[in-house]
């Protein structure tokens, strides 16, 4: 009597590194066809570039003029893909013209860790809805301003481009200062950081706004409906979000007020700070050189940058909503508390446990990363290797000046390190993760010194 096997599902995890390298391989063709390149790039830079826009994270080996408008097409396709996420899309078409299984839910609940997942259509559609049309708001609101200064083609294009970089927290820009140009344009700087923040504080937050607008809306007309509740998660992200930005801005700006703001007057020095607060949290838009920023500053951008956007978002970065919880873990061990409370809400311990996993092996990666670019590359700065590894990781894109001087082993270090920061720390934990044996037995307590 022959025994069939019965080979497990893929996990989510599995399925979204798949899928983004096969995205990675199909982006690296098509960069490769002369009709997208104005010269000779190699295999490594091409690949390089594929990883960092389907990652968002704007690190180039190769200048964005080494590209055709084509190229540029390509390269926004990309973002795009890899900004509203491969998994998103998956879903979202399945959701279209399928009727999604008990699997299925099941497996987007695992990637977005959801209660309940009757509406997963309505959940999807609202994503896609709400990124196209913030992209296309954000587009014809530069393109007023780039039309000024360049054919209207050209604007629409560039617009168009900038838009989706922006909510998708990319950072690429085809200005070749970056956002420098502007830095003095309080109008641009504007519209780029709201897409910036949009982008980066998650789907399920707009979800719930959307819907709260839409309760508000029937109280309005009764008011025996009950007002919407905002889930602990919003609340954690919105005030998170909202606390990073104006401590960060206060940090910028009280550094370098005398320094690389000191010529845009006491207003554009504020914005400028804010700018740089939300564009650091994972998008990496500059509007001045980093390399003419005191180390102080650098230290701020590298902390906001760990910490990043919100999960769900097109950002990277342990995640807010990770990073709360932490400090949340930390004053209940200083409480004395055995369990860990927000808001009147008390945090599963398996939750815990994954914050605990995602900040130890993110720290891991950064370091050990940090240690092989600085063996890599003997003669390049410390801080200047440190940058590099926490940008790639966070997806940021900032640089000071080291990524074109790379040798290919660092360049490769550097697209894992891309490639882990998207996925996330989770997703990763849960691709690797194995199912747990079940033991009969139990070894015996015994405490060791801590402190």
């Amino acid at each position: 009597m022959m025994v069939q096997s019965q080979s497990r599902p893929a996990s989510p995890g599995k399925i979204l590194i798949l899928a983004l390298l096969a995205i990675v391989i199909g982006g690296t063709i098509a960069l490769s066809l002369p009709i997208c390149r104005t010269q000779a790039i190699s295999l490594i830079d091409l690949l390089f570039t594929a990883v960092s826009t389907v990652c968002v994270t704007g690190l180039q080996t190769v200048p964005l003029t080494a590209f055709t408008q084509t190229g540029h097409i390509v390269l926004l396709i990309l973002i795009q893909i890899g900004g509203l996420g491969l998994m998103t899309f998956s879903f979202f078409i399945a959701s279209l013209f399928l009727n999604l299984g008990m699997t299925s839910k099941l497996l987007a609940g695992q990637m977005f860790e959801f209660e309940s997942w009757s509406k997963i259509k309505s959940f999807l559609t609202t994503i896609i809805g709400v990124t196209l049309s913030m992209e296309l708001l954000g587009a014809l609101a530069l393109y007023q301003s780039f039309v000024v200064n360049m054919p209207p083609k050209q604007a629409a294009f560039y617009a168009l481009f900038h838009a989706v970089s922006a909510f998708c927290n990319a950072g690429i820009s085809l200005f070749e200062r970056n956002m420098c140009t502007f830095s003095g344009d309080l109008y641009v700087l504007s519209v780029i950081g709201l897409l910036v923040f949009a982008g980066g504080i998650g789907f399920m937050v707009w979800y719930e706004l959307g819907y709260a607008l839409k309760n508000a809306y029937a109280w309005l007309r009764n008011r025996a409906c009950p007002l919407f509740n905002f889930s602990l998660h919003t609340k954690l992200v919105l005030l998170t979000s909202l606390f990073l930005i104006i401590l960060g801005a206060l940090c910028v700006w009280s550094i370098e007020q005398h320094n690389t703001l000191k010529h845009l007057g006491a207003f554009g020095a504020w914005v400028n700070a804010f700018f740089i607060s939300v564009s650091m949290r994972s998008a990496g838009f500059m509007v001045t050189d980093i390399n003419t920023m005191g180390h102080a500053t650098i230290l701020v951008l590298l902390v906001l940058m760990i910490i990043g956007a919100s999960p769900g978002s097109t950002g990277s970065g342990i995640k807010t909503t990770t990073f709360v919880l932490f400090c949340a873990s930390v004053r209940a061990i200083i409480q004395n508390r055995d369990e860990v409370e927000l808001y009147g809400r008390t945090i599963p311990q398996d939750q815990m446990q994954k914050v605990i996993g995602i900040v130890t092996i993110a720290l891991s990666w950064i370091i050990l990363a940090t240690f092989a670019l600085l063996v890599l590359e003997p003669t390049m700065p410390f801080l200047m290797v440190m940058v590099e590894t926490i940008s790639a990781f966070s997806t940021c894109g900032i640089t000071m000046g080291a990524t074109p001087l790379l040798c290919m082993m660092s360049k490769i270090l550097l697209m894992a390190t891309m490639i882990v920061g998207r996925i996330g720390m989770l997703t990763l934990v849960l691709s690797l993760r194995k199912r747990a044996p079940k033991y009969m037995y139990r070894y015996p307590e015994e405490r060791v010194l801590l402190g």
